[in-house]
């Protein structure tokens, strides 16, 4: 047997043999979410997708792994999304609680634990109240009664119940649905009410409850309608129920001077009231007598639901008296006893209650999305997004002699996204004397696109001229435009008007904004991908549906490193500070400060931005730097008419070793 020592180079040439073998991947192996096999990566189903970063709420994953651009729309039942709204308002407090202020009901909540039983309130049974928003008709919502067979022991003030939309909404309907005829009864005599929640002048405590003002009242009894639609576009006071038909009494609304606005200003088709809460009050009951009903009946009838029994004498002239029971069967005679009536008792059950709206809100994401409100006062600009009407937004237009500049006469957002937009609302707080709305303003949209000189391409979409001077009072909390569907990326309200001393001051309240359709743009990123070593990227495939105008593209960056940042976050927590630690540590003020968050970032031979799109589903050549060890995927969806969107199904990254390792 040889036992000589073996050569050097033979020792040190196994070594690095086996340290290349043990770096090489096995066949197959899941990175990062991502199933990746013979050098192949397959993005294919939901957990893979959800492992991408894309603006909030702007895309749409199915089971199947189907990735779609969010559809928003217009003519919307809020009661369909009243934990979402919750939950938003709760997670925005806890990241700016100076700016967010929350109902007593839902602090020190954890957003997780939020049902919607929190978003409901009643005098009784408030358990059954979330029936009424289940959409489902054999389910409702019944006020104790406690009427004994005597009609006693009766408690109205227990008759109500109310429902928190999570969010001030602009309302344009309210449906009320009372259950079937063979469970139910409607209600007999009833009050609709809403509240933007603000509270009464005489109780402005933060945990006081909030006033209500009347959107419906009924003057005449209900037994036999069971849908009852509350129309209330353009509409500046109640709407009553009862009569040949339902009519509307006009009752201006108290702006704390007379107003200069008739109704005949006012656009019917648009709607006018704001409100958080609704509230519906039962005034009165038939109790036992809610239906009469034969013997028969009467005795297949269960305890719960036996009414009344009435006895009657009989009269001259074919008239009747009521009688007690003992009356009629021990004092009268035969020919003198008259009817006897059975009653079902009265069952008052509403079923559903819809709420519609506007639509559905595109400016209420916009921090959450990562865009921004740029105006004269940064550090309150939250407060247009904060679903308190009493919290506002302060704008000082008026120029004092003794200034040098001109103040800034326009707020401007960066939506976060792209969308199509159509309409614009917004209301007003007037909570000092010298506050007033805008007068004449424009507001002006832009895609994205620029100008030579760098600045973001405009255009108006709305001119509205009311009055040339802020001292002109136009006599409303509530204001808003529509116009033609428009790919929007940023928005600019700009005020032209000249302001008076002294009245000089909007307090701008809440600002929404509306439109219908898939997104035109939307892009999602993923993460660091590693490739179990360095690899030569090879090409990119995709699988996606696109009818006409609609399209996808795919982009890549690659790298080696990745090293740690941190990042310094504005107090509340959503805006970056663009001047990092030096910026942040120089602000004095503790409000300005946020969070520093620790993170992973690309190193610094990592591509400066993504590869140019690739477009060729079937198989692009990638065109990114490699070999190399991570790798980020980008897709875009486009579409070029808000009906259509793209749809895109899987993605296949295709790599090999490269040359060296494969020779060794």
């Amino acid at each position: 047997m040889n036992t000589q020592p073996l050569p050097r180079w033979f020792v040190v040439f196994s070594v690095f043999v086996l340290l290349v073998i043990s770096t090489v991947p096995t066949a197959s192996q899941t990175t990062n979410q991502f199933l990746t096999k013979n050098n192949h990566l397959v993005i294919t189903n939901q957990a893979h997708w959800n492992d991408w970063i894309y603006s909030e709420g702007t895309i749409s994953v199915s089971n199947e792994g189907e990735v779609q651009p969010r559809l928003w729309q217009r003519n919307t039942d809020a009661t369909d999304d009243i934990v979402d709204f919750l939950r938003f308002q709760i997670e925005a407090a806890q990241r700016d609680p100076t700016t967010y202020k929350l109902p007593s009901h839902l602090q020190n909540r954890d957003p997780d634990s939020i049902t919607l039983q929190d978003a409901v309130s009643a005098g009784s049974n408030l358990e059954d109240v979330v029936n009424i928003l289940d959409g489902d008709m054999s389910t409702y919502w019944e006020p104790s009664l406690l009427a004994s067979s005597d009609d006693g022991g009766i408690i109205p003030s227990l008759w109500w119940f109310t429902i928190d939309l999570g969010r001030v909404v602009f309302l344009k309907k309210l449906v009320l649905k009372f259950a079937p005829e063979e469970i139910g009864d409607p209600f007999l005599l009833f009050d609709v009410l809403a509240s933007d929640g603000r509270r009464p002048i005489a109780a402005p405590s933060q945990n006081a409850p909030p006033e209500f003002f009347p959107l419906l009242v009924s003057i005449e009894p209900n037994k036999d309608r069971r849908v009852i639609e509350v129309d209330l576009r353009g509409v500046t006071g109640r709407r009553e129920l009862g009569g040949e038909q339902d009519a509307f009494r006009s009752e201006q609304v108290d702006f704390g001077e007379e107003s200069e606005e008739s109704d005949d200003d006012i656009d019917k088709s648009m709607a006018t009231s704001v409100g958080r809460f609704i509230q519906v009050v039962i005034q009165d009951s038939d109790l036992n007598r809610g239906r009469e009903v034969s013997a028969e009946e009467y005795e297949h009838l269960s305890s719960a639901d036996t009414g009344t029994v009435d006895f009657f004498k009989k009269l001259p002239g074919n008239r009747e008296v009521q009688v007690t029971r003992k009356t009629y069967f021990d004092k009268l005679d035969d020919r003198d006893r008259g009817r006897i009536r059975y009653y079902r008792r009265e069952k008052p059950r509403l079923a559903e209650l819809e709420v519609w709206i506007e639509g559905d809100d595109i400016a209420n994401g916009i921090l959450r999305r990562g865009g921004n409100i740029t105006s004269p006062d940064p550090r309150s600009s939250g407060l247009l997004l904060d679903s308190d009407v009493v919290s506002h937004h302060i704008l000082d237009l008026y120029k004092p002699p003794s200034l040098n500049f001109e103040p800034q006469k326009a707020v401007t957002f960066d939506l976060g996204s792209f969308f199509w937009l159509d309409s614009q609302r917004m209301t007003y707080s007037f909570s000092s004397n010298d506050a007033q709305t805008f007068g004449d303003y424009t507001v002006e949209i832009s895609d994205g696109s620029q100008e030579a000189d760098g600045s973001l391409k405009w255009k108006v979409a709305v001119d509205r001229e009311q009055t040339s001077q802020l001292g002109g009072f136009v006599g409303r909390i509530t204001e808003g435009n529509d116009f033609d569907p428009v790919i929007t990326r940023f928005l600019k309200l700009q005020w032209n008007i000249r302001a008076i001393e002294a009245l000089g001051i909007v307090h701008l309240s809440e600002f929404q904004l509306f439109g219908s359709g898939f997104q035109p743009q939307v892009t999602l990123t993923s993460g660091r991908i590693p490739l179990g070593g360095s690899k030569n990227l090879i090409s990119v495939e995709w699988d996606a549906e696109t009818p006409p105008g609609t399209r996808v593209e795919l982009q890549t960056r690659t790298g080696d490193t990745f090293t740690s940042d941190t990042l310094y976050y504005h107090g509340d927590n959503v805006r970056l500070y663009e001047g990092g630690a030096d910026e942040y540590y120089a602000r004095k003020n503790r409000r300005d400060k946020g969070n520093k968050v620790g993170i992973w970032i690309d190193g610094p031979e990592w591509e400066k931005s993504f590869s140019a799109p690739y477009k060729n589903s079937s198989g692009s050549f990638i065109t990114s730097p490699s070999p190399r060890e991570f790798v980020r995927l980008q897709a875009t969806l486009f579409s070029d008419t808000p009906e259509a969107h793209a749809t895109l199904n899987e993605v296949r990254l295709n790599f090999a070793d490269p040359v060296a390792r494969r020779l060794v």
